[in-house]
């Protein structure tokens, strides 16, 4: 079984893309969809570290706060895009690695988003413990 085929379809119509899009497209939201639960469990574990009462927050607040580690968090960002990379091809690698700053701050704006547009089911999950 090779790696492409456990990632979910996310059609999208990359004609007339750089290179460096036609791997977000058909690579990056591929494995971020895939590994969703996971990105949201190790967000979790960041917030419940640092005890930041999120699940008491208002939603802004809440939506600052998981900007604000996004941006400040290296360890987080480190872990995430090790994930990330974790599942690419040898080509795909091998292509990230030539774009490795490209790259890499579109799987944090990528995952930014993600958590920031599941942020209810995060705070839910926080307060359940």
């Amino acid at each position: 079984m090779s790696l492409r085929s456990l990632r979910p379809e996310i059609p999208v119509d990359t004609s007339g893309s750089s290179p460096v899009e036609t791997f977000q497209h058909e690579t990056l939201r591929p494995v971020l969809k895939l590994l969703n639960d996971n990105l949201l469990r190790l967000a979790a574990s960041y917030l419940a570290k640092y005890g930041t009462g999120f699940s008491e927050m208002d939603r802004a607040d809440q939506i600052r706060k998981v900007r604000n580690l996004m941006t400040q968090d290296s360890r987080l960002k480190r872990t995430a895009v090790g994930m990330v990379m974790g599942h690419f091809t040898a080509d795909e690698f091998a292509f990230y690695l030539e774009n490795r700053h490209e790259l890499r701050r579109r799987i944090i704006d990528l995952l930014e988003t993600r958590i920031v547009d599941q942020v209810d089911d995060l705070a839910d999950d926080l307060a359940a413990g």
